[in-house]
């Protein structure tokens, strides 16, 4: 997905959010490998409850 943003031009902050993140770092290096102008932001989500159905 990020390599597709900044193909398009995209130059925001990516933001993810997740559950359960067991090697942050390879998934950041990752993105920076495909999409080196987008910066990322992981926001865990924590396993509670969901406050709503998307």
């Amino acid at each position: 997905m990020a390599g597709r943003l900044q193909q398009q031009g995209f130059r925001g902050n990516y933001i993810a959010f997740a559950t359960d993140i067991p090697h942050e770092e390879m998934i950041r290096e990752e993105i920076a490998s495909v999409a080196p102008g987008i910066a990322l932001t992981i926001v865990p989500m924590g396993h509670g409850p969901r406050l709503a159905d998307c």
